[in-house]
């Protein structure tokens, strides 16, 4: 690769490894600017699709993947973000915290570790990650007993 021939030259001092971690780093950073410029670029469109396609419950997200040029996964999440997840910037209500609660005690009793997008398609408004960070935040903050299904379960 030409680029760490170049990296290796400007820092002779650094170990080569160092080195090829850093250009790793930089060019998954790069990546990753690109594709959520482009899934940013694409919502128009995407959201034509999903709702020529019957909603997102009945999408063919590999279909749709294909129409726009980006994974399967990143049209989802990129989606879920347009709609559901920007409606729900503000704290939880109570009604979306009991419909985790008891997404996460069902879950629980059916053992097994949580799955964050099973809790999240319960509460409807959150994405996955909010749930698992408010689940984390309530351990962390002393409000575990609320969770106390027997043993909690990561």
């Amino acid at each position: 690769n030409p680029r760490l021939h170049i990296a290796y030259a400007l820092f002779p001092q650094k170990p080569q490894a160092q080195v090829r971690y850093t250009m790793s780093r930089l060019h998954t950073a790069w990546n990753i600017r690109r594709l959520n410029t482009k899934a940013s670029e694409s919502q128009p469109l995407l959201r034509k699709l999903v709702s020529d396609s019957g909603g997102a419950e009945k999408a063919d997200w590999e279909a749709i993947s294909k129409e726009i040029g980006l994974s399967a996964l990143l049209c989802q999440r990129t989606y879920h973000k347009m709609t559901v997840a920007k409606s729900s910037g503000k704290g939880w209500r109570p009604d979306e915290f009991d419909r985790l609660l008891t997404n996460l005690r069902s879950q629980h009793n059916n053992g097994g570790a949580y799955d964050w997008n099973l809790a999240a398609a319960a509460v409807g408004t959150r994405t996955s990650k909010q749930c698992c960070l408010r689940f984390h935040y309530d351990q962390k903050t002393g409000r575990r007993h609320l969770y106390d299904f027997g043993s909690l379960q990561e």
